[in-house]
């Protein structure tokens, strides 16, 4: 079991320098300023945290857990593909670049308002057999199998595999390890809100809208 586990974290930090940086979900609570809809996330940013891999789900929140309950003028912000210079998109951008993430919410908060992220976050190891962790969808039998095919060898040595349950083994670590990568090249979701305001100059591509 201690070789195993070692193996395991052995075969998350090789996944890591893949950049398949697997994924841990994670809820954080970030407080705003009243009026201002431009922030940074990471080392050196401008909201105290991590940056985030990627976003999963945003809102602005008025109670201090973070919970998003309508009672505490909470607001569920969707998530943008892109971000321009004005009022058309009402939501959130998250650009994910680096060292920093740049974060642009439109409206800006309101006084008293903080910004809520549910979030990928990057999983160095696992701390120990007994702590729960959560992933997204095909993250926990792609690693499963390929931590059985890491472990294959060992038993086969030791004469406890046969040949044909070792090719399976392969080939369902190979199958779920492609399932990731699809998963981890997707974008981020790109929803958006029309609220008709016309003509809209967008930064990234220099042109009205």
């Amino acid at each position: 079991m201690d070789d195993a586990f070692g193996i395991l974290n052995d075969l998350i930090d090789s996944w890591n320098t893949e950049r398949l940086m697997i994924p841990s979900m994670r809820r954080d609570v970030y407080p705003l300023t009243a009026g201002v809809g431009s922030y940074t996330l990471g080392p050196g940013g401008t909201l105290a945290g991590e940056r985030p891999q990627r976003a999963e789900g945003a809102a602005l929140v008025g109670c201090g857990c973070g919970c998003g309950c309508a009672g505490a003028g909470c607001t569920r912000l969707e998530l943008l593909g892109s971000w321009q210079d004005c009022g058309c998109d009402s939501g959130i951008h998250v650009d994910y670049a680096f060292p920093d993430a740049n974060i642009h919410i439109n409206p800006p908060p309101l006084t008293g308002q903080a910004l809520a992220l549910q979030t990928w976050q990057t999983l160095s190891g696992f701390a120990d057999l007994t702590t729960t962790y959560g992933f997204a969808p095909g993250y926990a039998l792609a690693i499963r199998w390929n931590l059985a095919l890491q472990l294959a060898p060992l038993a086969s040595i030791m004469k406890k595999i046969p040949d044909v349950l070792l090719s399976a083994v392969q080939q369902h670590a190979i199958d779920s390890k492609a399932a990731v990568k699809s998963l981890h090249s997707s974008p981020p979701p790109l929803m958006t809100t029309d609220v008709g305001c016309g003509s809209c100059y967008d930064v990234h591509s220099d042109i009205y809208r």
